[in-house]
């Protein structure tokens, strides 16, 4: 486990209050374990529908301000039936937080997920992980960058780590060619980025998460199976909870009694309808509390909390890269 200094969550999450500590759980050597606990495949052939239009917008710079993100619009970003530096921080309660903990997250390419399977079988793996109701991933190997099409400009610089620490896990939403379609925190919400295929390990995961937010319920599927459901408070009027499909990028662990509770899940989105004066992160998670009675309620600047056991059993399930799905 490594320790982070307490400015980097306060930076990153949109909306949490005060504390300070935490520290990252887990490595990428927890892989062949974690794999099998979180739901995750190394099954190479599973990963990733080959499509031929191009992601909806483009972004300037080469790297996106939460803030400035403006929830472009994406083929992927409806519900089924998605960093650098120590200014990243979480959109949540009325102060900035603490920092995090790395929960020990396996990759969610799996031990051997690569693309290469499926290219030598003359399948394509995003349509085979899709066709067997898993998600696709791709594991970031090396640096390279996200770009508005395969090819096209250079939109915002990955590394193979988050700025937590963890293994950059993307959720992968189309592939063409040489070239998948991912999502990720560099980039605005429901925005898409390009990466090389070469440069990442495609794997698939099986779980999903469903967030509804009017009901302020959170469920969690393998499939089309509910494996776990429980009540989240929500953004409250004025800084509601965005909503699109976004995914796990770092599972926390937070120190005790701070407003994040136990632990936090990180997620690519963004928070978009921050106070005026904020001057915490705009990083959306889900993550305990320190106020229970706030649980049900529409009561964050964004965030969801939830309920001890429950973030808890979360972070065992979810695998980095996981979708996470919100809805009104």
């Amino acid at each position: 486990m490594r320790r982070v200094t307490p400015l980097l969550l306060a930076a990153a999450i949109a909306g949490c209050g005060g504390g300070t500590g935490g520290e990252p759980v887990g490595s990428t050597g927890d892989t062949a374990a974690g794999s099998a606990a979180a739901g995750t495949s190394t099954n190479s052939a599973a990963a990733v529908p080959t499509e031929r239009s191009s992601p909806a917008g483009t972004s300037t710079g080469s790297s996106v301000s939460s803030r400035a993100a403006q929830g472009g619009s994406d083929a992927a970003s409806s519900e089924p039936g998605t960093a650098a530096g120590s200014t990243a921080a979480f959109a949540d309660d009325d102060a900035a937080g603490s920092a995090p903990a790395r929960e020990a997250a396996a990759p969610a390419g799996g031990a051997a997920a690569t693309a290469g399977a499926a290219t030598a079988s003359g399948a394509d793996p995003v349509a085979v992980a899709l066709a067997a109701g898993r998600f696709p991933t791709a594991e970031v190997l090396r640096g390279t960058r996200l770009r508005t099409a395969p090819g096209g400009r250079a939109l915002a610089r990955i590394g193979p780590r988050t700025e937590f620490g963890s293994p950059s896990v993307l959720s992968v939403i189309r592939r063409r060619g040489a070239w998948v379609a991912v999502h990720a925190a560099q980039l605005p919400n429901g925005r898409a980025g390009w990466l090389p295929a070469a440069a990442v390990r495609l794997g698939t995961v099986d779980v999903s998460v469903h967030v509804d937010r009017s009901a302020r319920r959170l469920t969690v599927r393998r499939g089309d199976r509910v494996l776990r459901r429980f009540t989240v408070a929500v953004g409250r009027p004025g800084n509601v909870t965005p909503t699109g499909r976004f995914a796990v990028t770092d599972k926390l662990r937070m120190p005790a009694g701070g407003p994040y509770g136990c632990c936090a899940v990180a997620l690519t989105g963004h928070q978009l309808h921050l106070p005026s004066g904020w001057a915490g992160g705009d990083r959306l998670a889900i993550h305990g509390t320190n106020a229970p009675w706030s649980i049900g309620q529409a009561a964050s600047l964004g965030c969801m909390r939830a309920a001890t056991a429950d973030i808890r059993w979360l972070l065992r399930r979810m695998p980095l890269g996981a979708p996470v799905f919100i809805r009104a």
